[in-house]
């Protein structure tokens, strides 16, 4: 992190957007104990896919997607993760949950000021090209 980022540590929780399919940004900042458990509230499932997309970000979705749970397909979250592995390797369905990387000892850090502009900046772009 650079460029004056304010940093989110383990005591002042862990910071985290929910995008849903229509392209909805939600910021919270919950304690670190409760991030898995806030995580399966904004997306409305229990079972979660975690991608890991780089040092500073990663994406929780729901395991079952549209069949199970009758989401739309969120082609934001297909943005974020194309613009980091260049594609999606499948469809994503539901509120896609997007926070920092894993630190040393495996838990998710927050989103840096940063990265979450990055995900808002592909949100904003994906929204003006919706047909």
């Amino acid at each position: 992190m650079s460029n004056g980022d304010r940093v989110y540590t383990n005591e002042t929780g862990v910071r985290f957007l929910a995008v849903s399919p229509s392209g909805e940004i939600i910021e919270r900042l919950v304690p670190p104990e409760r991030l898995l458990m806030s995580v399966r509230g904004a997306i409305g499932c229990t079972e979660l896919l975690s991608l890991h997309l780089d040092t500073d970000l990663a994406m929780y979705v729901c395991q079952g997607g549209a069949v199970e749970h009758q989401h739309d397909t969120n082609l934001f979250a297909a943005v974020v993760l194309t613009a980091h592995w260049g594609r999606a390797p499948q469809a994503y369905s539901g509120t896609a949950v997007f926070v920092g990387g894993r630190d040393e000892a495996n838990n998710h850090q927050s989103l840096s000021d940063t990265t979450a502009q990055f995900v808002r900046d592909m949100i904003g772009w994906a929204t003006t090209r919706r047909g």
